[in-house]
């Protein structure tokens, strides 16, 4: 029993290892053989001789590099094999010189420690692949994610998720979509795109649909690192550092959002000792330096409405009527019907309960907003909040069914036995 859970232990440390730099390595691949199926087929092969030799000599001392050498023989091997395949398929001449040992030494582990993720972020969050394609490349390989493991995070099938990363890297490969940081003109355009995978990666990891879901908040930091790389290599981006400011703020509250159950704690109920201070820290230093850019965007208004709570000593002290005012700018950037209702909450909570309703009812009536289980729990608070007790029950019963999440649900069945 004990040997057996020692081989375990070994092959997770082994997995870690590899999932820490699976990025990494697929990115210099990609950049030197210019074929992201390359790269993943010689990364595979490298992973399984890791796994083979490190679990019966141990883990090497330079995990990245050994990886990273073993891919690149594992890719020469592959194109040498195949190299009928690979004339057909691009220009030869691209991997002869990479086969040529005076362009491309074997023993020169010094490109390990550059980081190319950066090139194939902007590859797979291109806009002529749709969101949803873009953020399960994104996953699958710069977060080295499994299929199933995405499959599971957008609560698909995995034959589903398997399909639409591989038409995905099929339609990669027949545009030619290159693997490099777009040019000066287009930039924000491209950059714009790829601010939005990355927060919908952290709100997928944020707010989980699923009750079994990959590690959410390992998650939720790979889209902040992800972030800060390309802050890195990108600075001065007013809206790139507005998103880190978000970001760090709402993950500030991620240890105290949920009980020991994983039902959601509300934020008048949370523990405020359990946001992390050096997090809220991070926003504010990132909103400043955002602001003094003088390039307001969605993000950055996102990201202070996020700053009065996080800053605020209690829920009851917190200024409504600031982030009433911050919700109406925001409409100014992005007015959607999540904003509006957001906005709405806001005013209810500054003392104007029957004018947010109002705001609430010609949402539901706009009918873009039905199948959303908040709008009728935001409903509900306001309808309680005048004493109208039995539509406010009525509307919270209509968020329990809405809501695709059980410990949502659990939620709201507490909040509507505490409330009446």
């Amino acid at each position: 029993m004990e040997k057996n859970k020692h081989t375990v232990s070994i092959q997770s440390n082994i997995e870690r290892a590899v999932r820490s730099c699976y990025g990494k390595i697929i990115s210099q691949l990609t950049y030197h053989f210019k074929s992201l199926d390359l790269a993943e087929e010689a990364m595979q092969e490298a992973s399984i001789s890791a796994l083979k030799h490190w679990q019966e000599r141990g883990l090497a001392s330079d995990p990245q590099g050994w990886l990273y050498v073993t891919a690149k023989r594992k890719a020469i091997d592959i194109i040498r094999k195949n190299q009928n395949h690979y004339k057909k398929q691009q220009n030869l001449k691209a991997f002869n010189e990479v086969l040529a040992s005076d362009t491309f030494d074997l023993d020169n582990n010094q490109q390990t420690h550059q980081d190319r993720r950066i090139e194939l972020i902007f590859t797979c969050c291109h806009p002529a692949l749709d969101t949803a394609s873009q953020v399960a490349l994104t996953l699958n390989t710069i977060c080295g994610f499994s299929t199933d493991e995405i499959a599971k995070a957008f609560l698909l099938k995995r034959a589903t998720m398997a399909q639409r990363l591989v038409r995905a890297k099929q339609k990669i490969s027949k545009a030619k979509i290159p693997y490099s940081i777009p040019t000066a003109d287009e930039l924000e355009q491209r950059l714009t795109g790829v601010l939005g995978v990355l927060y919908l990666i952290f709100n997928e990891a944020y707010y989980s649909k699923g009750s079994q879901y990959l590690s959410s908040k390992a998650l939720a930091e790979e889209a902040i690192n992800l972030a800060h790389l390309i802050n890195q290599q990108l600075p001065n981006k007013a809206e790139l550092l507005g998103l880190l400011a978000l970001m760090s703020f709402n993950f500030s509250r991620f240890d105290a959002r949920l009980d020991k159950f994983g039902r959601s704690i509300s934020l008048n109920k949370q523990n405020r000792a359990l946001w992390s201070d050096e997090q809220i820290r991070n926003g504010n230093q990132y909103l400043k330096s955002a602001v003094a850019l003088k390039k307001v965007g969605a993000y950055q208004i996102q990201a202070a409405i996020s700053a009065v709570h996080s800053t605020s000593d209690s829920f009851e002290t917190t200024d409504w009527l600031q982030i009433y005012g911050l919700y109406q700018k925001l409409l100014q950037y992005h007015k959607t019907p999540i904003v509006e209702l957001n906005a709405a909450i806001a005013l209810a909570y500054t003392g104007h309960p029957k004018q947010a309703l109002q705001n609430i009812l010609s949402l539901e009536q706009e009918g873009q907003l039905n199948g959303y289980h908040l709008l009728y729990a935001s409903k509900a608070f306001c309808l309680k909040q005048i004493g109208e007790k039995e539509s406010s029950k009525a509307a919270l019963n209509k968020a329990i069914e809405l809501s695709d999440n059980q410990f949502q649900k659990d939620f709201f069945q507490q909040e509507l036995a505490s409330w009446f």
